[in-house]
Formats: structure tokens, sequence, C-alpha cells
């Protein structure tokens, strides 16, 4: 039986930091997303399984992309329970202020999928992942998050209808 994370809530509580709000209707975003794929993406277990955001919800809305909160193209789910934590040490590089670079991330999931939250921590390749990781974003300044946005607008292009 697959089982859902929804405390607590580290993108809601590190977004709060920058004076950002999730959306009311993450809960069933997120529902609905682990509805639709059932197992993490890294290990492919069902248990303790929780949305993770490529590009997370305090970046994107600083880049002025709040739109991708709530976009599938933006979201895979992890497991997060404790003895794999894929989520917090895959999708954030062991920090849920920042990120892995989604170009990597393939990668990443390649090398340590099958891995355990230890086994992770003592990796070499995991440490210099960390070292490696994005600035929180209290560290950016305005030429980075262009870029970011730039970026943002080249892999999810907002669609406007006609």
């Amino acid at each position: 039986m697959m089982t859902e994370t929804l405390e607590p809530d580290h993108g809601a509580r590190i977004a709060a930091k920058h004076g950002i709000v999730r959306s009311p209707e993450w809960r069933n975003f997120k529902r609905k997303v682990i509805a639709e794929m059932p197992r993490c993406l890294c290990c492919g277990g069902k248990d303790g399984l929780d949305v993770h955001h490529l590009y997370p919800l305090h970046f994107i809305q600083a880049a002025g992309r709040a739109d991708l909160e709530l976009d599938r193209r933006n979201v895979n789910p992890f497991c997060q329970c404790e003895d794999r934590m894929h989520h917090l040490l895959l999708g954030h590089s062991g920090c849920f202020e920042s990120f892995t670079d989604p170009l990597i991330l393939p990668d990443v999931l390649k090398l340590f999928g099958t891995w355990t939250a230890e086994q992770i921590r003592l990796s070499p390749s995991f440490l210099e992942l960390e070292r490696r990781r994005p600035q929180r974003l209290e560290c950016w300044g305005v030429l980075e998050l262009k870029e970011l946005k730039k970026t943002l607008d080249n892999r999810f292009p907002v669609f406007t209808g006609s």
C-alpha cells in the first residue's frame, strides 16, 4: 500500500521565510500527482511519497514563475522515508533550502537510486553533490534570478490560450 507524506511541508516552511505562501490548491495537486505516479522516481518505493519540485517554490516565486508550483513539468514523486530520504538527499542535495540541478538529476538518480540514506550520506560523490548545490535563495542576486527566469522560461514555456 502506498503512503503519502503530508507533514512537515518543508517547501511551505522555507517559502514562508521569504514571505511566500503555498497555493491553496497544493494539497489537492500533490495528491493527484502521487495518485498518477505512485512510486518514488529514485527507488520505485511506494512508502513516504512526497512531491519534489525540480525548482523549489521559493526560487520559482523569486524568479517570477509562481505558475510552476502547480505545474506537473516541475515535479516528481520522491520518497522521504527515514531509511532512504530520497527527496531531501537526491532532490535537494541534502538541504531543502536548495535543490539538485535538474540537468544532472537523472545521473544522480542512476548513481544513488537504490541506496539507503546512510549509504548516500557516506559517499564521496554525495559530498561533492552537496558542495556543488546552488546557494540558498538569500545568497542570490538580481542577475542570478534573471538567469533562473530565463532557464525556467526555456525549460517550461508559458502556454497562452489562443
